[in-house]
């Protein structure tokens, strides 16, 4: 299929899949909510506190509109009770639902609203309590029933076309086309379920920034870099700033919208990690396969179901990947991590791009990647060292001369790097010089609650608790029991599942077989690190440099600022983890060890399902 073709392809798919999401589509429209202190604009979902201990009923009003094919069977989720609700003046019958689920703050209700919706616009009146504190309503089509298989199979399909042809269009490998369209899919699915501020890391404090930008282009005051997420460097928020404001376009006034198009930029982000993940590994695998006659094994079979197979290991590693379940947890968050999984991986594979082919376009866009990396979060400085190594490697083999020609093509990129440390480190140098930061890369120590540290000794360094860390499926930064104290514990298990605890016996299951295999995986990289063949040193040495790169800072910070930093800081790390780890097996494999890479292979694929079983434990709890 010609590049022609596939571009017309994608193009035919997002057009039904556009079609089919209008014809399912609901949207909510001026929302209003009438309290104690008057009358306000409102999106839905909504949230906020009447600042007294006492009751108030408080109406909420708008008008939805359901597509064509939309279900018409709504989940109201109510903080704290709903009284009454009318639609089109019709009183709605809430007598067949109990009084518990009509104050349930946490899964509320499902009513069918099709008797009551006899318009294209139906006004919608909710009369509730709130008994003190916090209060809320959510509104949501619950999407359920045989008539919405057609929508969720449409869709799925059309993802599954487009992001096939879009991995086949990045040159990838049939069967690494295949790893990451499941890996999309299933985030795909994840972001569908989840909330904008479900499982979040300072949500508010992001969208505060993002907000920042929709209102003025100027880079917020010095000051405010001291506290919430302004200390972080401005691209993603000025980039999502536009997207919010797109989003607007579409329905005008709707916060809820706009943030769940927030969610979507994130989840448009993990596609572009996925799919230089899977060009970087294949390059790796090529490079150890094809591009050094003098690496390849007479024992190694290019039949991909062989297990001498690279292609196989390959395959493995970018499936590892594609399921993890860290990563697609935090794949759809309103937040600069997921720009900068995507913005990481492509400098890492243009460095090593550039290692391997020392040609100026692949260190330009090393450099520009590296760029955008540093200007989205400051941990991406270490591509700076990166490719500053490999530079040096190549200037060594040059036999240290220095041609005009390399200073002139020199001077954008140095520009480019030069100006993104600018704006990336700017604040917090200036910040620290007139002594309100405690540290250059991250948040002051004094805004951390003291439920959070942790000890700082070596035995919190060098030790794992194995028992904990296998048998207790999750973490948390406040429960010592749960293994925090230990850094390798609560990194590991924070790569898996965050700092989040899951309710219900598949997740926990689950949780701890990918617990063991972990610690198995764990073991087996060390082994590949101790017995690398010489002749493939070359190859592999970067990889495990980006992977040293990435995790030795993270036990730094730790060091200097004694709290738990989550995993999620490095989830990159995932790609040179797997390469190393599926460069053992398949060294192994061809040393005659069958059995070993056999078992490392059945340990992915148990890993790979447990995965699966986790993640779609979301849709049955």
């Amino acid at each position: 299929m010609t590049m022609k073709s596939k571009l017309l392809l994608i193009i035919i798919v997002v057009i039904i899949a556009l079609l089919t999401k209008f014809l399912y589509s609901t949207t909510y429209t001026d929302f209003t909510l009438k309290g104690p202190s008057g009358t306000q604009q409102i999106s839905i979902p909504h949230s906020g506190k009447f600042g007294s201990p006492q009751n108030n009923e408080f109406t909420v009003e708008g008008y939805i509109s359901v597509g064509v094919l939309s279900s018409n069977i709504f989940r109201i989720i109510p903080d704290d009770k709903v009284i009454s609700i009318t639609i089109n003046k019709l009183p709605v019958d809430l007598s067949h639902i109990p009084a518990s689920e009509l104050s349930s703050w946490n899964k509320g209700f499902k009513i069918d609203l099709r008797p009551y919706f006899t318009q294209e616009k139906n006004h919608i009146r909710i009369e509730l309590m709130d008994t003190g504190g916090q209060y809320s309503i959510l509104i949501n089509n619950s999407v359920t029933g045989i008539a919405q298989v057609p929508y969720w199979l449409i869709l799925s399909l059309c993802m599954t076309i487009g992001i096939y042809t879009i991995a086949k269009a990045c040159r990838l490998r049939k069967e690494l086309c295949i790893a990451v369209t499941t890996g999309v899919l299933l985030r795909w699915f994840y972001v569908l379920i989840t909330g904008f501020d479900t499982r979040g890391h300072d949500t508010w404090e992001h969208i505060e920034y993002i907000m920042h930008f929709t209102k003025e282009w100027a880079l917020p005051d010095l000051s405010a870099a001291v506290d919430g997420a302004y200390f972080h460097p401005p691209l993603y928020y000025w980039l999502n700033s536009i997207i919010f404001e797109i989003s607007q376009w579409f329905s005008p006034n709707d916060k809820a919208y706009g943030y769940k198009w927030l969610q979507y930029a994130s989840f448009t982000y993990s596609i572009g990690f996925l799919l230089f993940t899977g060009k970087l590994i294949e390059l790796f695998f090529q490079e150890i396969n094809t591009k050094n006659p003098h690496f390849r094994s007479r024992n190694q079979s290019q039949r991909f179901f062989d297990i001498t197979s690279p292609r196989l290991h390959s395959f493995f590693a970018m499936l590892c990947i594609s399921v993890w379940p860290g990563a697609i947890l935090h794949s759809s968050r309103i937040g600069n991590d997921p720009q900068l999984y995507f913005l990481f991986i492509a400098s890492s594979y243009y460095i090593y791009k550039f290692y391997l082919t020392p040609k100026f376009h692949f260190f330009l866009l090393g450099v520009v990647f590296t760029a955008l990396a540093v200007t989205t979060k400051a941990n991406a400085a270490v591509l700076g060292l990166a490719g500053a190594g490999v530079v040096l490697y190549h200037w060594w083999n040059a036999g240290f001369t220095f041609p005009k020609k390399a200073i002139a093509v020199g001077i954008l990129p140095s520009i480019l790097l030069l100006g993104a440390a600018g704006l990336t480190f700017y604040p917090g140098i200036a910040l620290k010089l007139k002594g309100d930061r405690t540290h250059l890369y991250i948040d002051n120590i004094n805004n951390v609650s003291k439920g959070l540290q942790v000890g700082n000794e070596a035995k919190n360094y060098l030790w794992v608790d194995i028992n904990t860390f296998i048998n207790e499926p999750f973490t948390s930064p406040w429960d010592d029991k749960l293994g925090r104290q230990y850094f390798a514990n609560y990194l590991g298990k924070t790569s898996l599942f965050g700092e989040w605890r899951f309710d219900g016996g598949l997740a926990r299951n689950c949780a701890m077989i990918m617990s063991f295999i972990f610690l198995a995986m764990m073991v087996i990289s060390v082994y590949s690190v101790y017995s690398i063949n010489v002749n493939h040193l070359g190859a592999i040495l970067p990889i495990v440099a980006l992977h040293l790169l990435l995790v030795a800072p993270i036990y730094y910070m730790r060091m200097t600022f004694p709290v738990n930093i989550d995993f999620r800081y490095i989830i990159p790390s995932l790609a040179s983890l797997m390469i190393i780890f599926n460069y053992g097996l398949w060294k192994a494999s061809i040393n005659g060890h069958t059995r070993f890479a056999k078992l490392g292979l059945t340990l992915q694929s148990i890993f790979v399902f447990s995965s699966v079983g986790f993640i779609s434990h979301f849709a049955l709890s």
